[in-house]
C-alpha cells in the first residue's frame, strides 16, 4: 500500500473481513460493481492542518450497476482522512466511514 502508513495497513489487515449480506447475493444476481463518485462535503469543517497533518473530508456517492442494466442507488458515505508527513509525500494515517449525514 503506497498511500498509507506502516499502521494504517497493519489497522486495516487486521480489521473485520465484509460479511456477505442478502444485498450481496442481489448484486451477485445481477453481475453488479459499484460505481463511486465524490462529493463536495458539506458539513463540520476538518480541524486546522498543522507542519505534520492534514484532514480532509469528503462524501462518496455510490452506484450498483447490472450488467443487465440494474442499477440501485446506495446510501452516501461520508469519509474522514488523516494524512501524515512523510519525508517526501502526504501519507494515510487514519480513515473513518460513516452514513452522510440525512441518510438512511
Amino acid at each position: 500500500m503506497r498511500w498509507g502508513t506502516p499502521a494504517l495497513q497493519q489497522h486495516l489487515a487486521a480489521g473485520p473481513l465484509p460479511r456477505a449480506t442478502p444485498q450481496w447475493s442481489e448484486w451477485a444476481a445481477h453481475r453488479a460493481h459499484i460505481t463511486a463518485h465524490t462529493v463536495p462535503y458539506i458539513g463540520e469543517p476538518p480541524p486546522i492542518p498543522d507542519t505534520q497533518h492534514q484532514y480532509v473530508a469528503l462524501q462518496i456517492a455510490r452506484t450498483a450497476i447490472g450488467d443487465d442494466g440494474w442499477h440501485q442507488n446506495l446510501p452516501e458515505i461520508t469519509v474522514y482522512c488523516t494524512a501524515s508527513a512523510a519525508p517526501d509525500r502526504w501519507l494515510v494515517d487514519q480513515l473513518q466511514l460513516t452514513e452522510a449525514a440525512g441518510q438512511p
